[in-house]
């Protein structure tokens, strides 16, 4: 739900205030959107208590992104929040541009603000633009209560059709979905394109960084003279971010938020596959499996692929790495749902942790299939070699380093 343009000032108005945190409380304690929206009208016109129910929920989602001080103030709607970046991956992208001496930055498309009030917050000048009336109005208010605001000039036009200031850097965060809502992986159909950052890095933006999704097709950036990172955090892999600068190669890293972790396609390494035997199997992080650099956590490791297509590793050396998560294998074998309930029943195995990769079966479908009795829960990966389907039934060691 998008926020009535009319009621923009009655909403950030301190008057309200009181509203929304009203409404914030009777959401958490468990109030439908109609039972809320109904204590609201009473009060006020409708428009404006649709807009207070949907900041409220904002800032209940927000807590997910950010500090809950932060959130517990946030200025956002629903897609202005989805589409913004993590504490941890903005703060990320701050550091970035720190890293390689920039004082000032064009934000092209600045959503509700998040990564404008990252770079302020590490001390660059931020001019940030966003199309949106609500929005640039909602990142002006976020900066202001993040304490930037002296640092952050929000101008609400569209970056395409102004002329920008002079800067060390433009920071991009281009629409990544289509119009039917799904996640572009084509970089020149991103809005703007891809090649919108190549251009600003000719008329003389000595770094250029932009956001792409996490399922860019990485075949069609070979065109681009640039780095693209894969960021993960928690073990789920955020975004992806294309930077070209004279500090940079052309190349494809990953990088682990959670460790401080990071694997480049710079040390390369060919793909080894052997046979199904090994005492440890690894998951690399999805970041890693993004960035295609499998093959080099295999190394590392001292391992094995299970096949081209399942990003799985064996090894028997059973090192940890910052880059995978590592498992003991108890037991492996061939994918039979019958055998395979029968084998976790003996063991007396009553719940199941299920993995996959590779592996075109729902994972629903196969726990429902399963008719499991014990009091011991353990974890199954499943995936494919060859035409086969293969399970690994696995214990988990300590974390990552």
């Amino acid at each position: 739900m998008s926020i009535d343009k009319s009621v923009l000032a009655e909403l950030l108005s301190p008057l309200i205030d009181e509203k929304l945190r009203s409404a914030l409380r009777e959401i958490r304690a468990g109030a439908t959107d109609l039972k809320a929206l109904d204590m609201l009208r009473c009060e006020m016109k409708a428009e404006l208590a649709a807009a207070i129910v949907e900041m409220a929920k904002s800032r209940i989602r927000a807590q997910a992104k950010m500090s809950a001080p932060f959130a517990e103030n946030l200025f956002s709607d629903r897609e202005g929040l989805e589409m913004a970046s993590g504490a941890a991956c903005a703060a990320y992208h701050a550091q970035r541009l720190i890293d390689v001496g920039v004082r000032s930055v064009i934000d092209t498309s600045c959503g509700i603000g998040l990564d404008a009030i990252a770079f302020a917050s590490a001390g660059m000048k931020v001019f940030a633009y966003e199309r949106d009336p609500v929005r640039a109005a909602f990142a002006a208010r976020n900066a202001l209560s993040a304490g930037v605001s002296d640092r952050v000039t929000v101008i609400c036009a569209d970056s395409r059709e102004a002329e920008w200031p002079k800067g060390d850097a433009v920071w991009m965060d281009p629409m990544r979905r289509s119009d039917s809502q799904r996640w572009q992986s084509d970089p020149e159909l991103l809005s703007p394109p891809l090649s919108e950052a190549n251009r600003a890095f000719q008329q003389g933006f000595k770094h250029v960084l932009a956001k792409l999704p996490t399922g860019i097709d990485q075949h069609k950036l070979s065109g681009y003279a640039g780095e693209t990172t894969f960021v993960s955090e928690q073990g789920e892999c955020k975004e992806a971010v294309f930077m070209v600068s004279d500090t940079v190669k052309e190349s494809v890293n990953a990088v682990i938020l959670t460790n401080g972790a990071k694997l480049s396609s710079f040390d390369e390494s060919d793909l080894t596959i052997g046979d199904m035997s090994a005492a440890y199997l690894y998951e690399p992080d999805p970041a890693v499996i993004r960035a295609g650099l499998v093959d080099r956590v295999t190394k590392l490791v001292a391992g094995w692929r299970i096949d081209a297509r399942s990003p799985y590793i064996l090894s028997d050396a059973g090192a940890f790495s910052p880059f995978a998560d590592v498992y003991h294998v108890i037991e492996q074998g061939a994918y039979h749902p019958k055998a395979l309930s029968r084998t976790l029943r003996e063991r007396g195995i009553g719940k199941v942790i299920l993995k996959k990769r590779g592996f075109d079966r729902d994972i629903e479908d196969v726990r429902r299939e399963m008719r499991l009795s014990g009091d011991k829960t353990a974890i199954v990966a499943l995936t494919t070699v060859g035409v086969s389907k293969r399970y690994f039934l696995l214990e988990r060691m300590d974390s990552r380093l």
